[in-house]
């Protein structure tokens, strides 16, 4: 498990900045969004019609995650059933993501794409 700071010298890093990070190692998954609380801004008031039932590619996920969105608290999951594989990314009161995985590719992804990320073993997420 992974921790990112959603701050760094007063810029926010959004979902989709760690979407597009890790877009080769999980274009192939399906998606689910459950978004607790987001910040008041442009493009926000979609994310109350998505359900945390409703599946969507990784594409259709990007597109509702515009850029710079700030999701407070929530979470999206992506599930491979063919492999059992996950990814679990939340957000932590608007100051850090968590990242659970069992795909090392992912992490070994989010490492380079964000070298301010610390292990979290052992952290219930």
């Amino acid at each position: 498990m992974l921790s990112i700071p959603a701050w760094k010298n007063a810029n926010y890093l959004s979902l989709e900045d760690i979407l597009l990070a890790v877009l080769d190692v999980c274009k192939h998954l399906m998606w689910r969004l459950n978004v607790s609380e987001v910040a008041p801004e442009p493009g926000a008031m979609v994310l109350n019609d998505i359900t945390p039932e409703m599946s969507m590619n990784y594409f259709e996920l990007i597109d509702l995650v515009k850029p710079g969105l700030q999701i407070i608290d929530g979470e999206v999951i992506a599930e491979d059933i063919n492999s059992n594989s996950y990814v679990l990314i939340r957000a932590v009161d608007s100051t850090s993501w968590d990242i659970e995985t069992n795909m090392p590719t992912v992490i070994m992804t989010i490492k380079q794409a964000f070298p301010e990320a610390t292990s979290t073993a052992g952290m219930v997420l």
